[in-house]
């Protein structure tokens, strides 16, 4: 994955992606709305 694609993602997501979360925030991202 290009890291200028990497920071896009970042920005227009509310909640932390995965190349930036640990297993744990991964399996939140799995369900169909995000937990804040």
């Amino acid at each position: 994955m290009d890291p200028a694609t990497g920071e896009v993602r970042k920005r227009c997501t509310p909640w932390p992606t995965r190349e930036d979360a640990g297993p744990g925030v991964s399996a939140l991202m799995q369900l169909p709305t995000p937990v804040k």
